[in-house]
């Protein structure tokens, strides 16, 4: 996807349009086109509680405060699932703590960079 961001390109979006209606698909920066090269993704999702701290509802992105608030992370919703999660979302950032389904998006080092959402399940009591 780097190869599309050519020198004189600093973003790509592609879009679908229905029905004379235009919708986004896929937004890339430079930056994020980088890291698609070297991120591996996880093929398990994994549940991970934390505090959503920032939500954007128009793009899907995030920042989630993990490890009892030591940590930020930040995540995205794919587009094609953003219109039925962000509702739920944006209801479940009134709690202390979201359960979210997500996949680790990794660096070369193994290190989680960011958090794919995929889903939102019940909060567990204590």
């Amino acid at each position: 996807m780097a190869t599309a961001l050519r020198k004189s390109a600093n973003t790509l979006e592609v879009r679908s349009s229905t029905h004379g209606q235009t919708r986004p698909v896929l937004f890339l920066d430079r930056k994020m086109a980088e890291e698609i090269e070297t991120a591996i993704v996880d093929e398990e999702i994994t549940p991970i509680l934390g505090d959503i701290t920032q939500f954007n509802k128009d793009n899907g992105w995030g920042k989630l405060k993990i490890e009892n608030g030591t940590k930020t992370v930040s995540f995205s919703i794919p587009y094609d699932i953003l219109p039925t999660m962000k509702q739920t979302l944006i209801d479940n950032m009134k709690r202390d703590l979201v359960y979210l389904q997500t996949y680790f998006v990794r660096d070369r080092t193994d290190e989680v960079i960011r958090l794919i959402a995929v889903g939102i399940l019940p909060t567990p009591t204590a």
